[in-house]
């Protein structure tokens, strides 16, 4: 019995943890993508074209996939009575 509740609490810890790697990395992206596409920061070693791009894409990619994960946990929320706000399990 023991066993199986470390189970499900190790479980929830790691599935929560992954979900705030998942909100941080929009974050890194952002200033990363900034930097390197400065002429006056990187100099000759700025990203070219088809790299800046890719970045901005993947960059917006992110954060429209963490925007959807926010408004998808608030409305299950705001549908189930018993649900704790914000609570990612």
């Amino acid at each position: 019995m023991e066993m199986a509740l470390a189970n499900i609490e190790i479980t929830s810890t790691v599935r929560t943890s992954q979900v705030v790697i998942s909100f941080t990395l929009f974050f890194v992206c952002v200033p990363l993508v900034h930097f390197t596409n400065s002429a006056a920061r990187m100099g000759r070693f700025r990203n070219g074209f088809v790299a800046r791009w890719f970045g901005i894409i993947v960059t917006l990619f992110i954060g429209g996939l963490n925007g959807y994960l926010i408004i998808a946990s608030i409305k299950v929320c705001c549908s189930d009575p018993c649900c704790v706000p914000f609570a990612m399990i």
